[in-house]
């Protein structure tokens, strides 16, 4: 496996260094009279549903028919908005994504009780990436054991590694007691949660044989030292360079999604480990690039950060859509039928979340950059972030209104981040 990953970070570098930094005027354009009529309907198929909790904020305490009713009502809208931004989901997938989302929000609650909202959001994330890998490798979507365990374990592991507030000396022994228990050893929990994260572990033992798919247990200990490394990207002194940064980013990224493939197939072919290496790297740069302004002030060195630094974040930035154009136009992604239209809908999705990045952090980019940029989004980037605080504001009214709309928006499509990534 470590020869593996290291064979797959060099790949993955070279297709970064040979991606341009100069905008492709490739994609589609968008007239300000084809987004403010995008907008419209946007305001149109939305405000029923907003109106309808804030006029009733016990707006879930019905019978089961009339929520079932509601929830086919937000599905049917969510794919027409699916379509309106070029993400194209036909009813049968969307329903089933919809369906393990129901099932995963009900199984994590009957784990952990006192599981947060912000932790569940965090963990369907890679509930839906892993969907995404079960259609590309023709498996039904659904959630296996291992895909409920896996994605569970990111809020229980990576925020208490990520945290500012956590010794180092203390990261340090969770990690050398999470790496034997990675690594099949009996470990008695010490903090809080390492008894949730050992029994997730469990979970996936119960799937997967150790003497049997070494690589699946391999890929999560790979995912795991990748994660010890970003540790060294907390600290105030910007003395880590550039390329150690990148390899640290092609790192973390890509094995965290060559393990979701591992956890999908149980085993992969060299070519299927190698796309899902290269698009865990796009995502990687795509959280970076979101969470640019709050790394800035945490002091976290992320490759975005010091682009951003160094004033080149829209050369950055720009390798990052040439460089997600060249992870999906490869070989592996031209496949007929429903595996390109996924692939398609992914990279659709990578787009719009890059988009919404800079349209959130725009005082770090010129101007005219930005105006350039908003031609090919579906809506204007001050309507896009006007809907998101306005949905904000109305939610934060009523605690029992924020938390029952959440649950419908986030019950009823695992893609709903595909649009407003940051409704939660």
């Amino acid at each position: 496996m470590i020869e593996l990953v290291q064979s797959l970070k060099e790949n993955t570098k070279s297709l970064w260094i040979k991606s341009g930094t100069e905008f492709q005027e490739n994609g589609v354009h968008y007239s300000l009279a084809d987004q403010i009529q995008s907008e419209q309907e946007i305001d149109h198929l939305i405000r029923p549903f907003i109106d309808k909790f804030e006029k009733n904020s016990s707006g879930f305490q019905k019978n089961k028919t009339q929520l079932k009713n509601d929830k086919s009502e937000v599905r049917k809208t969510l794919v027409h908005l699916l379509n309106m931004f070029g993400c194209k989901i036909d009813g049968p997938m969307e329903e089933r994504f919809s369906e393990v989302t129901d099932e995963f929000l009900r199984k994590a609650h009957e784990f952990d009780p006192n599981i947060s909202f912000e932790s569940v959001y965090q963990a369907l994330r890679n509930v839906w990436i892993m969907n995404a890998i079960q259609v590309c490798m023709h498996r039904d979507i659904c959630l296996t054991p291992s895909i409920f365990a896996y994605s569970l374990l990111y809020p229980y592991t990576d925020n208490y590694l990520d945290s500012t507030n956590t010794r180092r000396d203390a990261k340090c022994e969770f990690n050398r007691r999470l790496s034997r228990r990675l690594e099949g050893e009996k470990v008695l929990p010490v903090i809080e949660d390492e008894k949730y994260i050992f029994d997730l572990i469990h979970i996936i033992e119960q799937e997967f044989d150790r003497t049997i798919y070494h690589r699946v247990f391999e890929s999560l200990v790979a995912i795991h030292n990748a994660q010890i490394r970003s540790i060294a990207q907390q600290t105030e002194k910007y003395d880590i360079g550039i390329d150690e940064l990148l390899d640290i980013t092609f790192e973390k990224g890509g094995t965290s999604v060559l393990a979701d493939g591992y956890l999908v197939a149980g085993d992969l072919r060299i070519e299927d480990a190698e796309f899902l290496f290269q698009f865990g790297a796009v995502l990687q740069f795509i959280d970076d690039l979101q969470d640019i302004c709050e790394d800035s002030t945490s002091h976290q060195n992320t490759v975005m950060v010091v682009y951003k630094n160094r004033g080149k974040l829209i050369e950055a930035t720009n390798r990052l859509f040439s460089f997600l154009e060249n992870v999906f136009s490869s070989p592996y992604c031209n496949e007929s039928g429903q595996d390109r239209r996924i692939y398609n809908l992914m990279e659709r999705g990578c787009r719009l979340l890059i988009l919404d990045s800079i349209a959130s952090n725009r005082k770090f980019y010129h101007p005219k950059y930005v105006s350039t940029l908003e031609q090919h989004s579906p809506v204007r980037f001050e309507y896009l972030l006007r809907l998101k605080e306005n949905m904000k504001d109305k939610l934060n009214k009523s605690g029992q209104t924020k938390n029952r709309l959440n649950a419908l928006l986030h019950t009823t499509s695992g893609l709903t981040i595909k649009i407003f990534p940051d409704w939660s």
